[in-house]
């Protein structure tokens, strides 16, 4: 989804919008906005039963740290309301100040924690057993993928609560996290964008599982009752009262799970906000604030509808409202497919490759094995342009930038940039006034993109 929606928007030069992916004036017609309003209402959902369970972990901590009984509804409900005022200031902040600084501040203090694990819990262990974890899920990939309802009902059980409740779960998250990374990867090649996407997560994935859910099972088997805890939120806090500094680590964890899904909810504000504004980099303030606070508000009301109980209905609800999700991600591969076919890059590759082997069998046929191949003025089915149209419609249209309201941008040859983007100066050229082809010469009379 991000790579999709990235090429459309800083290669194509279309709004950051699902709808987007699908034509360069897709995300103004009905469908397009049914598509962004669907991907709208997944990402609050989505993102509110994030909150919410990450508020039942916080106050768990909180109980632990203080000695405090069973926390009602209404502490519960105060926690969301400060990490909602806390992220809402980083979302108005913008990507670049708030938003940065929380993830960097959250990423160091995650490595600290997973180290402070590695390094006090069993260290030898871990270290034997993250190649162990890396070869075992290698192993059993192919096996894992081919698990169906027809094993048994044991697989058909572990396949409907684990494997298929986490796939809609992440396609519920698609829009969100797509369009959220592919504005922060602006100026990256898709190479660069799907290795990082690829392969920094789950580098990452794999060390905190081994190294978190690794202790837990070396606890487990020492003797430490760590699968009986009451609640998957007592687990990772009885995990870390059995290690040193157990006064000071559950502290560090809460700051971590505040700071997690702050991030989390900041980023998914501004991505909402952007995606009603018909995909605006820099959205109003005040559509900012609206989404944050309908994201604490969804998640306060199901807290207090139905504590744990109701956030795992909002879980369901996701999973079934992924499905649209599903059928648009399907949709999108030939539409992604299709943009990527009449991108200048790959119109250069086909042109060159169709040139060489043009002029190879012109010279094989002609000269047997001795002849060079040489550049010069040729027309009819020989040239390597034949029936290739470079100014045509489909080649050409693509590159025409719009603004947020669909409407195509003029480029001012003279002052190389775009009417929107260059500065206000008294010497523009007249009305009407248009560049001669020297002026046009250094791109040739194309814009940047089209260049």
């Amino acid at each position: 989804m991000g790579a999709a929606v990235g090429y459309a928007g800083y290669r194509r030069g279309r709004p950051l919008l699902m709808s987007a992916i699908f034509g360069q004036r897709a995300h103004l017609s009905v469908g397009g906005r049914l598509i962004d309003m669907f991907a709208i209402v997944g990402i609050l959902f989505a993102t509110s039963a994030s909150l919410g369970l990450g508020t039942l972990q916080i106050g768990r901590g909180l109980q632990i740290i203080t000695g405090l009984g069973e926390l009602g509804n209404a502490v519960l409900i105060a926690i969301i309301a400060v990490l909602t005022c806390v992220f809402l200031i980083s979302a108005v902040s913008g990507v670049a100040k708030g938003i940065r600084r929380l993830s960097n501040f959250n990423m160091v203090l995650a490595a600290v924690v997973a180290f402070f694990l590695f390094v006090a819990g069993p260290t030898v262990f871990l270290l034997n057993f993250i190649p162990s974890v890396v070869g075992t899920y290698f192993g059993e990939m192919f096996q894992m993928l081919s698990l169906s309802a027809s094993w048994g009902t044991e697989a058909e059980e572990f396949m409907r609560s684990w494997t298929l409740f986490y796939w809609a779960w992440w396609v519920s998250w698609a829009p969100f996290v797509g369009v959220f990374v592919a504005r922060i990867s602006r100026g990256r090649t898709l190479r660069q964008y799907v290795s990082v996407v690829l392969l920094a997560p789950t580098v990452i994935c794999v060390l905190a599982f081994s190294v978190f859910g690794g202790t837990a099972i070396w606890l487990q088997r020492d003797g430490v009752d760590i699968a009986g805890a009451a609640s998957p939120e007592d687990m990772l806090f009885r995990v870390l009262d059995a290690l040193p500094f157990a006064q000071i680590t559950p502290i560090a964890i809460i700051v971590l799970l505040a700071v997690f899904f702050i991030t989390s909810a900041d980023s998914a504000t501004l991505v909402m906000a952007s995606m009603s504004q018909q995909g605006k980099p820099e959205p109003d303030r005040k559509i900012i604030i609206f989404w944050g606070v309908a994201l604490a508000g969804v998640s306060s009301v199901m807290l207090a509808v139905g504590g744990a109980n109701a956030l795992q209905g909002l879980q369901d609800l996701v999973t079934v409202a992924a499905l649209p999700f599903a059928v648009i991600l399907l949709a999108l591969i030939p539409a992604f497919l299709r943009d990527l076919s009449t991108d200048p890059m790959s119109l250069r590759h086909h042109y060159a490759r169709t040139a060489l082997d043009n002029a190879v069998r012109q010279g094989m046929d002609e000269h047997g094995d001795d002849f060079a191949l040489e550049v010069r003025h040729q027309e009819g089915p020989a040239a390597a342009g034949h029936a290739v149209d470079s100014t045509g419609e489909r080649m050409s249209s693509w590159y025409q930038r719009t603004d947020e309201n669909g409407q195509p941008v003029e480029y001012d040859y003279r002052q190389d940039t775009y009417v929107d983007a260059r500065p206000a100066v008294a010497d523009q050229p007249a009305a009407g006034e248009r560049p001669t082809v020297d002026e046009r010469s250094p791109r040739n009379g194309r814009p940047p993109e089209q260049h």
